[in-house]
C-alpha cells in the first residue's frame, strides 16, 4: 500500500490505541480474541449504568431526575456498543475502502488526497481534543463539588450504591462508596468513559473523512469536466475523446465507491439519528432544570455541543456530497462542448453522463431518508419535542 496515498492514517493508529483495529504485528486469529475480548470488557463495565436505570424501575421511580440522568448514560452506551459492533463488524470493509481509495490516484494524482488527509487529521485533532478537555473539566468539577453531589445524591442509599465522583450515575449491589472499593470502581468507569468519548469521536471523524475525501474528488472532477473542452478547436476528435471517457469511468469510480462507503456505515447513521433526539432532550432538561448546580449545567452544556457538533458534521458533509455530485452536472453546460464537431460526436455520451448526474448522490439511512441539514434540522426539532414533552409530565406545578 502507498502511505503517501492512504488515507486516514491517523484514525487507523488512534483506533489500535483503543483496541478496535488489528495490529500488524499479531495474525487474524489474535486480534480477532483481543479485539472481541475488549467488547465483551466493555459491555461489562456498561452493567452499572443499565443497573441504574432498571433499580429505578423496580422501585416505581421514586426519582425522575435520577431516572433522567441514568438514561443520558444509557443512551451513550448504547450509541457506543452499537457503534463499536459495526466497527468491528465492518471492520474488513473499511480496510478494502481505505485500500481502494488509491485508485483515485490515478485520476486526480496523490497531492488532491494528501491534502484532504492533513485537513481531516486536523478536524480529527479537534474532535479528540474537545473530548479530552470536556472529560478534564467533568471529572475536576465532580472533585471539587463533594457536597453539592452528596445533597444531589438524596439520600445515604444512593450515596453507598452510587458514589460521587463517578462520571455517570450507577447502582452497584454493595457498598461502593467504601475507600477500597471505591478506587477499584472509579479508575474502571474512567477508563471506560475516555473510551467511549474518544470512540465516538474518531467514529464520526472517520466518517467525516470518508465524506471530505470524496467531496474533494467530486470537485476535481467537476473542474476537469468544465475544461476538457478548452481546446477543442486545437486539439483533434481523437485526442478529446479519450479525455472524455476518462472523465466518464473516474465520474462512474467515484459513485461506485461512494455507494459501497454509503452501505457500510448506514447501520451507525442510524444510530446516530436515533439517539441523538432522545438523548439532547434529556440534557437540554437537565441544563433548563433551576435546582441543577451550575457545574452540572456547564457539564450537560458540554456534552450537548459535542452530540449537536457530531451529528451536524455527519449532516453537513452529507449534504456536501450531494451538492457537489449536482455540480458535475451543471460544470458539463458551462463546458466547451458546442465547439467545433465535437457536440455531435461525442452526443450520445455528453447527454449520458449529463443524465447520471441528474440523480442525486444520497447518503441515506434507513427509516431516516437523505442525510443532509435538512435531516440535522429535523433532528433538532424532535429534540425540541422531547423537551417539551419532559417539561409536561414533569411539572410539579
Amino acid at each position: 500500500m502507498d502511505k503517501q496515498s492512504q488515507i486516514l492514517k491517523f484514525h487507523v493508529k488512534v483506533l489500535k490505541f483503543l483496541m478496535i483495529w488489528p495490529f500488524d504485528g499479531l495474525d487474524p486469529n489474535q486480534n480477532y480474541y483481543l479485539m472481541r475480548g475488549c467488547f465483551a470488557y466493555a459491555c461489562f463495565c456498561s452493567i452499572p449504568v443499565f443497573s441504574g436505570a432498571a433499580f429505578q424501575f423496580c422501585v416505581g421511580i421514586d426519582n425522575v431526575k435520577v431516572l433522567l440522568e441514568v438514561l443520558v448514560g444509557v443512551g451513550n452506551i448504547t450509541g457506543y456498543n452499537i457503534a463499536y459492533v459495526c466497527f468491528l463488524k465492518n471492520q474488513e470493509k473499511i480496510q478494502f475502502l481505505i485500500r481502494d481509495f488509491q485508485e483515485f490516484v490515478q485520476f486526480s494524482g496523490p497531492e488532491i488526497i494528501q491534502n484532504t488527509e492533513e485537513k481531516t487529521t486536523r478536524y480529527t485533532k479537534y474532535l479528540l481534543g474537545y473530548a479530552s478537555i470536556g472529560l478534564v473539566i467533568t471529572f475536576s468539577w465532580q472533585m471539587l463539588s463533594t457536597e453539592s453531589c452528596v445533597a444531589q445524591r438524596g439520600g445515604d442509599y444512593y450515596v453507598r450504591h452510587d458514589p460521587c465522583w463517578l462520571p455517570v450515575r450507577n447502582w452497584y449491589p454493595f457498598d461502593a462508596s467504601q475507600p477500597k472499593l471505591f478506587w477499584i470502581v472509579f479508575p474502571i468507569e474512567a477508563i471506560y468513559s475516555i473510551h467511549i468519548c474518544l470512540f465516538f469521536s474518531l467514529a464520526t471523524s472517520t466518517i467525516i473523512g470518508f465524506l471530505m475525501q470524496i467531496t474533494s474528488q467530486l470537485q476535481y472532477c467537476s473542474n476537469r469536466f468544465e475544461h476538457v473542452f478548452d481546446e477543442v478547436d486545437l486539439k483533434p476528435f481523437q485526442q478529446i475523446k479519450p479525455d472524455f471517457l476518462f472523465l466518464i469511468k473516474y465520474h462512474k469510480k467515484i459513485l461506485d465507491y461512494s455507494k459501497k462507503l454509503f452501505n457500510v456505515f448506514d447501520a451507525l447513521i442510524v444510530v446516530y439519528i436515533s439517539l441523538t433526539s432522545f438523548i439532547m432532550a434529556i440534557i437540554c432538561y437537565q441544563i433548563v432544570d433551576p435546582k441543577i448546580s451550575a457545574q452540572d449545567r456547564i457539564k450537560y452544556a458540554i456534552l450537548l455541543i459535542a452530540w449537536c457538533l457530531l451529528v451536524y458534521l455527519i449532516c453537513y458533509y452529507g449534504q456536501k456530497v450531494q451538492d457537489e455530485a449536482l455540480k458535475i452536472g451543471q460544470s458539463i453546460f458551462k463546458s466547451h462542448w458546442y465547439g467545433g464537431t465535437t457536440a455531435v460526436e461525442l452526443k450520445p455520451y455528453i447527454l449520458f453522463t449529463l443524465a447520471r448526474t441528474q440523480i442525486p448522490l444520497e447518503f441515506k439511512a434507513q427509516l431516516f431518508g437523505t442525510i443532509s441539514l435538512l435531516q440535522f434540522m429535523k433532528v433538532m426539532k424532535w429534540s425540541y419535542s422531547g423537551l417539551t414533552l419532559l417539561l409536561a409530565v414533569t411539572d410539579e406545578d
